[in-house]
């Protein structure tokens, strides 16, 4: 097997940053709504406090996590518009990561909605990175892998 060209490399390399630039901004605002609706919902008491470290970690989860997916969707679209691929991918990213959540807040809060909530907030991350990709491979910014 050859190795990928430098240019393969590169451009899987911005994808990622993309990826994990979009997610990580659309986990900061989607953390701010989830809040927001805690407190709309069930008041004071239940807002999941998180201390900075948390919020930082929760933040570095995200954006790692939207690295990976960067690279892993440009890969995945190639030179093929099926929109099910497209959709299976932020499908599957977003389920395995929003799953995940769940099973931890289920040991350690677990209230249905607010795990939906979770489910939720991951699901959208990874839809608005894709949106980011597409956009950047359609104004060229990064190509589409072959």
């Amino acid at each position: 097997m050859a190795p990928l060209p430098l240019t393969e490399r590169i451009a899987s390399i911005k994808a990622g940053l993309i990826g994990a630039i979009a997610a990580g901004c659309a986990a900061i605002l989607l953390d701010l709504l989830n809040s927001w609706i805690h407190h709309q919902v069930w008041g004071n008491s239940f807002i999941l406090a998180q201390s900075a470290f948390e919020s930082a970690l929760t933040l570095a989860f995200a954006v790692i996590s939207g690295f990976l997916f960067g690279v892993t969707y440009r890969y995945i679209l190639r030179q093929d518009s099926n929109p099910h691929l497209r959709t299976g991918a932020i499908a599957a990213f977003g389920l395995i990561r929003g799953l995940g959540q769940i099973d931890a807040g289920v040991l350690l809060h677990g209230h249905p909605a607010a795990m939906a909530l979770l489910a939720g907030e991951s699901m959208m991350m990874i839809a608005i990175a894709a949106s980011c990709l597409d956009v950047a491979i359609h104004q060229k910014w990064i190509q589409r892998s072959f």
